[in-house]
């Protein structure tokens, strides 16, 4: 039986589905093209969130090694060699709702730490969100091969960076976020690699009883605040490593040509999937596509 809270949600998410060509009558509709994102006076293309090659990954190694933030791996990625050789740039779609992510937790850093209550109810929200994502309705990964040639990698971690960490509520509605954020990549990509930093955070994943393609572990060095903010960082390069070919681990990583990473506190949509990996692919591979990040409470 469908409650109305979920048919709401599903009414929510309609729009977004309907301009999907989930089948061949959807498929008519225009694709709105692509641009490259003023960067030198804004951070326009920072999303947390990137899709590029496997190829165009490994080269971008040395650049994300520098990295010394959060916000400076994804740019180590989406602005390699953007600023000495002008054939290499971020990409963005012209419509919004073409390839944007939700940032979930921008919403509850603004909830004061006292209101639990509201705390619970977007918790509550977010898990209905969920349950609705693990529908075959909405799965869309059969739209293109490359869907299932691309690895996607998600990072969790229980600390909620932006607030203190002493806040529990903070801490627990991040496991919602990740849920949600696991189910919104799902509809696309079924090889999905989960990285945490700490066995604590390993369990939690494993209590959440996802589909996971591989679960894996780093041992991240902690900033000053003690907080793991290098986990992106460390991830990528895990991943670089493995996408090698003298890997250890490149039998398991060969069939993968594209890598999308995101935080894991972002619901992704994508709509007209074909033409967003044939921008990248007729780049030759010097394309990044950066989602449109949508800073909304849900």
């Amino acid at each position: 039986m469908i409650y109305l809270p979920q048919i709401l949600l599903l009414l929510l998410w309609l729009p977004g589905l309907l301009a999907t060509p989930l089948h061949h009558h959807y498929g008519s509709q225009v694709f709105s093209g692509a641009y490259r994102p003023e960067i030198r006076s804004a951070a326009n293309d920072f999303s947390a969130a990137w899709l590029v090659t496997t190829e165009h990954l490994i080269a971008a190694e040395a650049s994300v090694k520098r990295a010394e933030n959060m916000a400076g791996a994804t740019f180590a990625v989406v602005r390699y060699k953007v600023f000495i050789d002008n054939s290499y740039s971020s990409i963005m779609t012209r419509d919004y709702f073409d390839f944007f992510v939700e940032h979930l937790s921008s919403t509850t850093n603004q909830i004061p730490h006292s209101n639990l209550q509201v705390m619970n109810e977007k918790a509550r929200k977010l898990n209905q969100t969920a349950e609705l994502l693990k529908h075959e309705f909405f799965f869309q990964h059969k739209q293109d091969i490359r869907l299932n040639q691309t690895l996607a990698i998600l990072v969790f971690s229980s600390l909620a960076f932006s607030v203190p960490k002493e806040i529990q509520q903070h801490s627990d509605i991040r496991i919602s976020f990740f849920i949600s954020t696991f189910y919104s990549l799902y509809r696309y990509y079924r090889n999905i690699a989960v990285y945490v930093s700490n066995e604590k955070d390993r369990q939690t994943v494993i209590d959440m009883k996802l589909p996971t393609w591989d679960l894996r572990v780093l041992k991240v060095p902690l900033d000053i605040k003690n907080y793991t903010t290098a986990l992106p960082r460390e991830s990528i390069l895990d991943v670089i490593q493995n996408l090698k070919v003298d890997s250890k681990n490149h039998q398991k990583y060969r069939s993968f040509q594209y890598v999308y990473f995101s935080e894991g506190d972002q619901l992704l949509h994508m709509r007209h999937v074909k033409e967003i990996y044939n921008i990248i692919d007729e780049s030759g591979g010097k394309f990044t596509m950066v989602p449109h990040r949508m800073n909304v409470s849900r």
